[in-house]
């Protein structure tokens, strides 16, 4: 060994001996952390001044750690050994747990074997059953499948049907029937046959019966009912009732038909009640068993009709109104006048006020003098002047009643156009396939169409009666005035002629 190795061997020592203090410092404190869980050296006071001492001996230091790791090994192996000794020991418990899964296991295996074999023998035994039960059935399951369809039609006839009002529950019997699978039993085709009898029994009579009725306002009271076989069924004050399939119940019709039906549903109610039979009476039924009733209700009043006008339909109302009541004025008051002017021509000496004895009283008050042209021309013109005077009265608001006879259909045809209008927006926007939402405009154009027309008639015609009789006032004014000049123009008989 030369002198550089041996130089190079007692500097390595020297390094060594420095480091191992610190060293064995730190593998004793982290040997000491994972062993115990004693008071942490960093916080223990004496700890610290017992490792720095400790430090101070690296011999001593190293056979510390020593034994301290031998400590923990053992403490390691004696904790592995017994853990050991508790898997071997529940070794044996386990191996028979297993055993007894394996067991279970099997036996499922061969049960869920004997189980499928057993299924597919009952189900070739089930087709052989079947097929040998068609061949045994031949026509009969013809006959009992129309059975079955007899009873399914039957029962829904008789959700439907007004008679169920009476009798309840019978269609829940046929249902079965119809839904079961099983043949039908004798019973069961005795109780459709009872069914189908007693449904056609029911349908000829009328029938008087206590039930339990849900009026429009929700409440439910028991009263007499009289039914005229599937078509209606009526309360004593004539209200006509629907049956409901879905609840069993009868419910008073939220809008009642005319007052006619009810007065005649009113009348078979009250017949209904009384001892005497043999009697006929006239009462109003629905043959498609509610189906025409429930259409006839739907139909619109003359309210609803009037409201489907709109705007320009009230407009055209209130101008009717206005026309027929100054039509009817103007007849009753050229009725009147023409009254007094008639009488007046008949009782020519006393003078009253009306426009003939205005007339009568102005030619009383002209001198009667031997005539000449002038002064009849002068009378002429003077009893002309009283005509005049008394015809701008007489012919008074004619021509507005003219002009509201023209106006009524002129505002009717614009209720046309702007229903029709309408009726193309709602095409334009949502097409034409549903003719309901182009109901409201054509309903507009047809009611304001009817109501002009309505409007416009009785109105025309008062004007036409009103403009007769002024007229015929009129030309019996100047009738009378003719017959004036006629006599103020012969001298012959001037002088025994005296003012009326």
């Amino acid at each position: 060994m030369n002198i550089s190795t041996l130089f190079n061997l007692s500097s390595f020592r020297a390094q060594f001996c420095a480091f191992l203090p610190a060293l064995c410092s730190v593998a004793f404190i982290l040997t000491s952390h994972s062993v115990s869980a004693e008071q942490s050296p960093a916080t223990d006071p004496e700890a610290i001044s017992d490792t720095t001492s400790k430090a101070s001996d690296p011999q001593k230091t190293m056979a510390q750690l020593l034994e301290q790791i031998r400590e923990g090994r053992v403490r390691e192996n004696n904790v592995h050994k017994a853990r050991e000794t508790e898997f071997l020991s529940r070794k044996d418990q386990q191996n028979q747990m297993l055993e007894q899964i394996e067991q279970q296991l099997n036996a499922a295996a061969k049960r869920s074997q004997q189980l499928e074999t057993e299924f597919y023998k009952n189900e070739t035994s089930l087709a052989q059953q079947q097929q040998h039960l068609q061949e045994r059935l031949g026509d009969f399951g013809e006959l009992f499948g129309v059975v079955r369809q007899v009873a399914a039609d039957t029962s829904a006839q008789l959700e439907h049907s007004m008679v169920s009002a009476q009798l309840p529950g019978r269609a829940k019997v046929l249902d079965s029937m119809a839904n079961k699978r099983d043949l039908p039993t004798t019973a069961d085709i005795e109780q459709l046959w009872f069914t189908l009898t007693e449904e056609m029994s029911e349908q000829g009579r009328v029938v008087t019966f206590e039930t339990p009725v849900l009026n429009t306002q929700g409440l439910e009271s028991t009263i007499a009912v009289t039914r005229i076989g599937p078509f209606v069924s009526i309360t004593p004050k004539g209200k006509f009732l629907r049956y409901l399939g879905a609840t069993g119940q009868l419910n008073e019709l939220p809008r009642q038909p005319r007052a006619f039906y009810q007065n005649a549903a009113q009348a078979l109610s009250a017949a209904t009640s009384d001892a005497n039979t043999g009697t006929f009476i006239t009462a109003p039924i629905d043959p498609s068993s509610g189906a025409i009733l429930s259409l006839l209700i739907q139909r619109p009043n003359m309210a609803e009709r009037i409201r489907q006008g709109g705007v320009i339909g009230y407009l055209v109302i209130v101008i009717g109104v206005i026309g027929i009541l100054l039509g009817l004025e103007r007849i009753i008051t050229l009725s009147v006048t023409a009254f007094r002017v008639e009488k007046q021509a008949q009782n020519p000496h006393t003078i009253s006020n009306n426009a003939l004895g205005r007339i009568f009283q102005a030619f009383g008050n002209t001198p009667q003098t031997p005539v000449d042209s002038a002064s009849i021309e002068r009378l002429e013109l003077k009893l002309d002047d009283l005509i005049l005077q008394e015809t701008p009265a007489i012919r008074s608001r004619l021509s507005t009643l003219k002009v509201l006879a023209g106006v009524a259909p002129l505002l009717g045809l614009l209720g046309t156009v702007t229903g029709m209008v309408e009726t193309f927006d709602v095409i334009t926007l949502f097409g034409s396939g549903d003719a309901k939402l182009m109901a409201g405009g054509i309903s507009q154009a047809l009611v304001t169409t009817a109501l002009g027309l309505s409007a416009a008639i009785p109105i025309l015609l008062l004007h036409s009666m009103a403009n007769s009789r002024s007229r015929r006032i009129i030309e019996s004014l100047e009738e009378q005035t003719a017959g004036l000049l006629a006599q103020y123009s012969q001298p012959s008989k001037q002088e025994n002629t005296q003012a009326p």
